[in-house]
């Protein structure tokens, strides 16, 4: 708190009779307030509209307008209602004295009054006026901060919508997607408005190339990662007319690490991209895969001949085999031990349904014990969905999801894709 210093503090004395005035003044002189007087209650008006006073003393019998006026006028006026008023008259009675307070005085001292009560309860309601400024100042100060955070907020939400429609715009449509895989679903639900996962589709001669993608962070740190990766991504395979998955992520690997600068240093940023990457013929019944920490599933019935791939891990359920096309653990980004990526080439077979996906629908919290949800369950929730039709099981998950998360924070950017040969 600040230090109480009396000259700080101006004092309007009002009271019809002089000498009342004098003694008041030079009391207060005497302990360095500065005082102002006036002898009727229509000059006391007049000065405290035209001045800025911490209190009033104020005599109740006057002629003409009485201090009770004054007060109650003073009371109504939105600009002087917090001015502290302390009556100081020769009226004891109770009833005169309620009514000082009930006209919003915060004292009353009777005539003859003794000089160390007067200054000491004059200091007590000027300390009390003095914080009330106090949080009053900090308060508009707060106000002040708030506004400007409010329009800065709103300035950078804008901003970031605005960078949400161009990260929407760069992506393939649902046109797009429809018209290269015809029976397929799509999650995509970002953790803030614009995001790090995200999905991207081309046709290049008889191949139809999907990527879904997580990058580093989600947010805005993710959806910048997300534009190179896209701008990335459009440039090998529109421009150098690549289809092969393990060389667009060797690619796409070293166009990173030269966008980043990365070159090993231990203060070098290691931000970087998880990929599945799927290039489908479907004439030929193939589909080539390669993964940079990120794997697919592929679901078929247990009557089909199985999946001849060098990397698997087969789950079982409801007359339902899901295999788990293993990918190679590194990034697309600077890794400790680098080589090459590994292409797995599948023979699919009408029937088939393959899944695509980050890591953030397995790594969200909730349930009963608000555990992660994790991969043994989510390949159950496909295996026990994948007898329906392909919007189905997109409702089935999402559904899923959202119990599972209940009432709690989404962790991560979702994506999900899936479609059926």
């Amino acid at each position: 708190m600040n230090k109480f210093i009396p000259s700080d503090f101006k004092v309007l004395i009002v009271d019809d009779i002089a000498r009342n005035i004098q003694i008041l003044t030079n009391l207060l002189a005497l302990e360095d307030y500065q005082t102002f007087s006036v002898d009727n209650g229509r000059d006391a008006i007049k000065a405290v509209e035209s001045n800025n006073y911490d209190i009033i003393l104020l005599d109740i019998m006057m002629p003409e307008m009485n201090g009770y006026e004054v007060a109650g006028h003073l009371k109504k006026d939105q600009r002087f209602k917090d001015i502290p008023i302390i009556f100081i008259t020769a009226i004891a009675e109770t009833e005169n004295i309620v009514k000082g307070f009930e006209l919003g005085g915060v004292d009353y001292i009777t005539k003859p009054f003794s000089e160390t009560e007067l200054l000491a309860r004059l200091r007590t309601h000027l300390e009390l006026k003095n914080s009330k400024d106090i949080i009053a100042q900090n308060y508009k100060h707060l106000e002040q901060q708030k506004q400007e955070i409010e329009f800065q907020n709103n300035e950078i939400t804008a901003g970031i919508n605005y960078a949400s429609r161009i990260q929407n715009a760069l992506l393939p449509s649902k046109k797009t997607r429809y018209n290269y895989l015809p029976n397929h679903f799509l999650i995509w639900q970002p953790k803030a408005i614009v995001s790090g996962d995200f999905f991207w589709m081309k046709k290049i001669r008889e191949y139809v190339i999907t990527a879904i993608v997580d990058c580093t962070g989600h947010g805005v740190p993710g959806a910048f990662m997300s534009l190179l990766g896209i701008t990335f991504l459009n440039e090998i395979v529109n421009e150098q007319n690549i289809s092969s998955p393990n060389i667009i992520l060797n690619t796409l690997r070293k166009q990173l690490k030269i966008a980043l600068g990365q070159n090993g240093a231990d203060s070098e940023t290691k931000d970087g991209m998880d990929v599945a990457l799927i290039s489908l013929n479907i004439e030929q019944k193939k589909l080539h895969y390669s993964g940079a920490n990120n794997s697919i599933y592929i679901i078929r019935n247990k009557e089909l001949p199985k999946i001849e791939a060098e990397k698997i891990k087969i789950s079982y359920n409801n007359n339902y085999y899901l295999y788990q096309i293993i990918h190679d653990s590194m990034p697309i980004g600077i890794y400790h031990i680098e080589h090459d990526f590994s292409l797995q080439d599948i023979d699919i077979l009408e029937g088939d349904q393959i899944y695509a996906f980050t890591d953030g629908f397995i790594d969200q919290f909730g349930g009963k014990n608000n555990k992660k949800f994790k991969s043994k369950q989510f390949k159950k929730l496909l295996l026990d969905n994948c007898h329906k039709e392909i919007n189905e099981q997109k409702k089935s998950i999402c559904e899923t999801f959202k119990d599972w998360k209940s009432n709690n924070e989404q962790v991560d950017d979702i994506l999900i894709m899936g479609f059926k040969i």
